[in-house]
């Protein structure tokens, strides 16, 4: 297609797609303002105030959402990085710390918080990963932004995780013209043709037919404009619709791999020359999809296109309530009929109130001077005359309400709770609260158990988003850098050097390049419930319990308190512990050396013993070779004796 062609063929997409979710779009802004008190029609409260009634609301429904986006977003997402190979293991910790720093520079809490109330409010949410070329001075980075759902346009018939099965993705922008043309100066006489005034470009629907055709069918016909325009002495700023098409390629790359172990090197679009390989190299053909952009303004103005090193669309939905299309429904959806009931409930009790408390008279007509009974009547200690002849005037009884109602009502509340999942005391309410500690503990477990389905959704949209990152790092972040972030949770600034090469100073060829991030390659896990607070008081008496008999537990007890210097004194009390065991290393040390000393002594004596009787062994020899010999004398003598007289009777 020419570039004509291809920005008619983005225009005829987006028109075709708009018309597909116009009626569900309408439903999901409907639900957001129903959610944010807007609850009555406008015939409805019209009809409410002639019976008499109020068009109250008791909204249930906003503080459980509100209890939902606190949930989901409490906590920054907890990735972790697989390497694919040996060579990927080293690079982990940078390749973590820029994830980490995209999220800084793209402020992810406020975005995922609008993210994660679009998804409650509407059903549906849509983040967007994407390159800035102006950001860090021109350097380039990467950021994540939230897209409101009525920027995204998605065929109806995509009924994939994530939309994958989508032929083509719109993304439509409305920028002002003066923006236009600065992003895009090699068009900007072509987009002064397709600016108009306010958020309307119904008009370029003329350009797709023909502007004869239309003008002579009595449709709008176009007129140029130059650019703001005076109106009664007020400037006219125009703005201009950007289109983005996002479709899917399949791709012919050449991959460099270690002919040994498999390990992917490298990869380009050409062929590689064998002899620029070395000998343990080998390069090989695959076929893979790559994501194809193309830019374009209003229905004519072909801007421009490019490639994305990616496999998954860089836009990212999160889906409250699946319905395998693009069309999911909400939170306040599956809600809104027991709120509405809850309201007309809340405002038949608020009318009898008012009737109760405001005496109606039932009067034969001409029995009182009306002027009188109606300045008088309601007046404390009032005296109310009648004619003589007529009815006396008698008070109309207002029946209480029945307890039923309230019953109702309250059941209603109950209902509204177990559906969504979340108790009154889950949302900071003092009704109801459990008697003990535990019993709340298990009922908020219960309540995030039951909302494991979103929550897990919420996990592996934003292991997605981790996934397109992780695509889009070596593209954008292929030069030397010096990232700096300040941590989201413990608040210490960290920094580190990515692509740093190493010169030969004699040379001045490059050596080889420290942290080399271009040539990362992993996958990544999303931790499930990732996103979700923990029960930090549980925790908190959980570690004081055995801090009483484990001291070194102290700490985390205080990593999990909100009071100011909470941190800091954890990481004093983190310091003191390790002093603490060296000191108590050093300590045994000292008594195992005590120990050696003595059973060295103890040796020694044993040893000095030893010499001191070989010495009078040595002494006594001659002795005691004496004494035996003279024992041995004395029993030859005895031997031989002849015996006596005495001794022979």
């Amino acid at each position: 297609m020419t570039h004509e062609e291809e920005a008619q063929f983005s225009y005829r997409l987006f028109t075709a797609y708009r018309n597909d979710r116009q009626e569900w779009l309408e439903k999901r802004i409907k639900d957001a303002e129903f959610a944010m008190g807007q609850q009555w029609t406008d015939e409805e409260s019209v009809d409410l105030k002639q019976h008499g009634q109020v068009d109250y609301v008791w909204n249930r429904i906003k503080p459980m959402l509100n209890y939902y986006d606190s949930l989901l977003t409490s906590r920054i997402p907890e990735a972790q990085l697989i390497p694919a190979g040996d060579s990927d293991k080293g690079l982990v910790p940078f390749i973590s710390h820029i994830l980490k720093y995209i999220l800084y520079i793209s402020y992810w809490p406020l975005q995922f918080k609008r993210v994660m109330k679009s998804t409650t409010h509407k059903g549906l949410g849509w983040l967007w990963a994407y390159p800035d070329p102006f950001s860090s001075a021109g350097m380039g980075d990467l950021k994540v932004g939230y897209v409101n759902i009525q920027d995204v346009f998605v065929p109806k018939d995509a009924s994939g995780i994530f939309f994958d099965d989508a032929e083509a993705l719109i993304l439509s922008r409305i920028i002002p013209l003066v923006d236009a043309q600065r992003l895009y100066p090699s068009v900007r006489t072509p987009l002064e043709r397709m600016a108009f005034s306010g958020r309307d470009d119904s008009e370029y629907e003329a350009t797709l037919v023909g502007e004869s055709e239309m003008g002579a069918l009595g449709g709008p016909v176009r007129t140029e404009t130059t650019g703001p325009q005076q109106a009664s002495g007020v400037p006219e700023f125009k703005n201009v619709r950007i289109l983005h098409r996002f479709t899917k390629e399949r791709r012919k790359i050449w991959k460099v791999m270690n002919q040994w172990t498999g390990e992917i090197l490298g990869e380009r679009e050409t062929e590689l020359p064998e002899d620029e390989l070395s000998p343990d190299e080998m390069v090989a053909p695959f076929f893979e999809t790559r994501i194809r952009i193309v830019t374009s303004a209003g229905p004519q103005v072909y801007i421009g296109e490019e490639i994305l090193p990616i496999e998954h669309w860089p836009l990212i939905p999160f889906v409250y309530e699946d319905t395998e299309n693009p069309y999911p429904i909400s939170a306040v959806t599956l809600l809104a009929g027991q709120q509405k009931l809850l309201n007309k409930f809340c405002s038949l009790i608020l009318l009898n109130v008012q009737l109760s408390s405001a005496l109606r008279w039932l009067i034969q007509e001409g029995s009182v001077n009306m002027a009188d009974w109606q300045k008088n009547a309601a007046l404390p200690g009032a005296l109310l005359t009648y004619k003589q002849g007529y009815e006396k005037p008698q008070v109309v009884q207002i029946s209480p309400v029945s307890g039923a109602m309230f019953a109702i009502a309250e059941d209603i509340k109950r209902e509204i709770s177990y559906e969504s999942a979340a108790m009154p005391f889950h949302q900071g309410s003092s009704e109801k609260i459990p008697p003990t500690y535990s019993q709340s503990l298990m009922l908020r477990e219960e309540s995030v158990q039951r909302m494991g389905g979103l929550i897990q959704m919420v996990d592996m949209s934003i292991q997605r988003l981790y996934e397109v990152l992780l695509g889009l790092i070596p593209r954008v972040y292929n030069r030397y850098r010096l990232l700096s972030i300040i941590d989201f949770e413990s608040g210490q600034p960290t920094t580190i050097e990515i692509n740093n090469p190493q010169m030969d100073q004699e040379t001045g060829k490059i050596l080889e390049i420290l942290n080399d991030v271009t040539k990362f390659r992993a996958r990544v896990m999303i931790r499930t419930g990732s996103s979700i607070e923990p029960s930090r008081i549980a925790y908190m008496n959980l570690f004081a319990q055995l801090s009483q008999q484990f001291p070194v537990f102290a700490k985390y007890m205080i990593k999990f308190m909100d009071f100011p210097g909470a941190k800091e004194l954890a990481r004093e009390l983190d310091e003191n512990a390790q002093l603490r065991q060296m000191v108590e290393a050093y300590g045994k040390n000292l008594e195992q050396m005590q120990e050696m000393l003595q059973s060295l002594e103890i040796e020694v004596r044993d040893r000095d013993r030893k010499v001191e009787i070989h010495k009078m062994r040595a002494t006594l020899a001659p002795a005691i070779a004496d004494y035996k010999a003279f024992l041995q004398t004395q029993q030859a003598i005895q031997k031989v004796k002849p015996k006596t007289t005495e001794e022979t009777v």
